[in-house]
């Protein structure tokens, strides 16, 4: 567990990531073939038009163990 990923820390975070008040951390999803944020940019180039989600984005979500992507391929141990 890191210890800054604390409850008062992790409510925090999962609110700024919904708040749209500025970017939220993202995973990139490259190289996960399963992350719909991979598979929403590959439809993307290829002229399709794909919701704007977070999970379609990547946005992650702040867990006591620290961010994990939607797809949960992805985890990541640090924020500002």
């Amino acid at each position: 567990m890191n210890k800054d990923f604390n409850e008062k820390n992790v409510a925090t975070l999962n609110h700024y990531q919904q708040s749209k008040m500025g970017h939220p951390y993202t995973c990139s999803g490259h190289g996960i073939k399963e992350c719909k944020r991979n598979l929403a940019y590959e439809a993307r180039r290829n002229g399709e038009i794909v919701e704007y989600t977070d999970e379609n984005e990547g946005v992650l979500i702040a867990t006591e163990k620290g961010w994990i992507c939607p797809c949960g391929g992805y985890t990541q141990d640090w924020f500002h």
